[in-house]
């Protein structure tokens, strides 16, 4: 059981609107408005994705793949394998995928401390 517990920041929905670009916490979803800016948060230590899809993570992921954190919440596909980029991940946390059948390998993850896994149907 996951017994490490940070806080959720506020769920942001446009990052145009967030002027501290030094934040080291973000929750954003799939339809956050101005998913590009994400290259000004230099400083993302753990960052909460809600509903995202593959693509999407996969397209910002060259600037947030140095978190520590990483929270996926209903992010449904069936091939995680793009978690493998997230080497300095300590803590990756999962919650409803009704479409993943199987795990990434996880050896990518050299420094992962804790994985959490919430709501998995197809879970093997």
């Amino acid at each position: 059981m996951n017994d490490i517990k940070i806080k959720e920041p506020d769920f942001t929905e446009d990052l145009g609107s967030i002027s501290n670009k030094d934040l080291t916490d973000l929750r954003i979803g799939n339809n956050t408005k101005n998913l590009n800016l994400i290259s000004e948060f230099k400083n993302i230590q753990r960052i909460w994705l809600h509903s995202f899809n593959a693509k999407n993570i996969i397209k910002i992921s060259p600037y947030i793949r140095n978190v520590k954190l990483l929270s996926l919440y209903g992010t449904k596909e069936f091939d995680l394998s793009f978690l493998e980029e997230f080497k300095d991940a300590e803590d990756i946390r999962l919650n409803w995928n009704t479409k993943a059948t199987k795990l990434w390998d996880l050896h990518s993850n050299s420094e992962l401390k804790n994985l959490t896994i919430i709501d998995f149907t197809h879970r093997k």
